[in-house]
Parts: structure tokens; C-alpha cells; sequence
């Protein structure tokens, strides 16, 4: 895709998930575009702290957690009284959720959901959209507005 930020300013990347595996691979596609450093951690808990005590560029949580899941991720960041992190780029993976989930996700403060394993292009392009593009895209849950491959808010009927 060629983005390449650099992470010249330090600010790291959150990868939230506990495959050990998809956090490699997600870090490495940050990595390997020279943005970082990349911060891995397994648990809502941990990343509840982190979050709490560090400014991040972004954070890319899977959905389904050991200890909770992204949703009450995605409240802490937006919504939580000591997050450092209410204008981080949010990306919250799953290979399980439903439209409903999804236009939920993206109501409280989500900037995307990606499906698993998530599509290194597409990954690229929501953290280069960051925030600002989220907001409108948000209100409209306009799929043209989205980078190829993240979902469109759009409830469906079977919950």
C-alpha cells in the first residue's frame, strides 16, 4: 500500500488479542509500514490500564476476549473517564460479528470492524482514515465512504 507514517512521533499502536498469532500478524503489517512501536496485549483488563496510562495512535481489538470483549473496550475509549485515547483510531476485529454487533460497534465510537484475519490493505487504510473520516462516515454509515473491506453499519434482521 506504500502509507508509511513512520511512527517518527513515538506514539505506539495497541494490538488487543488473545491469539497469539493474529497479534504477530497484525504487529507485523504495522511494523513492516514503519508505524509503531506496536504495544501486544492479551486481555480487556490489561488493555483497560494501558489505555488508562498511555496515548496510542490506534488500537485494534479483537471482539470476543478472555475477560470481556471489545464493546466495553470501545466504551472505555470513548466514553471512559481517565482514557488518554477518545481520538485513537479504533479498529475492532471479529470473525463473528453479526451486522447487528457491527452498526452497534461502530454507534459507540468504533472507527471500523474488520472481519478475521483482517486484510493487511484494509487494515492500512482505516488507520491512514484515522478519526476524521470516521465521524462522517459514522453518521451516514455510508459504505462508500469506508475503506474497501471494513463493514457497513446496517442491522440485521435475525439479531
Amino acid at each position: 500500500m506504500g502509507f508509511r507514517s513512520g511512527g517518527a512521533d513515538g506514539v505506539p499502536v495497541l494490538i488487543v488479542d488473545d491469539d497469539q498469532v493474529t497479534s504477530r500478524l497484525i504487529g507485523g503489517v504495522f511494523e513492516m509500514n514503519g508505524i509503531g512501536p506496536v504495544v501486544r496485549v492479551g486481555t480487556l483488563g490489561v488493555a483497560g490500564r494501558a489505555i488508562a496510562t498511555t496515548r496510542y495512535r490506534a488500537v485494534v481489538a479483537d471482539l470476543h476476549l478472555p475477560d470481556g470483549n471489545g464493546m466495553e473496550l470501545v466504551h472505555l475509549m470513548r466514553r471512559g473517564r481517565r482514557s488518554q485515547n477518545r481520538d485513537a483510531t479504533l479498529i475492532v476485529c471479529s470473525a463473528y460479528a453479526r451486522a447487528r454487533t457491527t452498526h452497534l460497534l461502530l454507534r459507540l465510537g468504533a472507527d471500523a470492524v474488520l472481519d478475521k484475519p483482517a486484510d493487511p490493505e484494509t487494515l492500512l487504510a482505516c488507520l491512514a482514515r484515522g478519526r476524521r473520516g470516521a465521524a462522517a462516515a459514522d453518521r451516514g454509515h455510508d459504505a462508500r465512504s469506508r475503506p474497501a473491506g471494513a463493514r457497513q453499519a446496517a442491522p440485521d434482521a435475525g439479531g
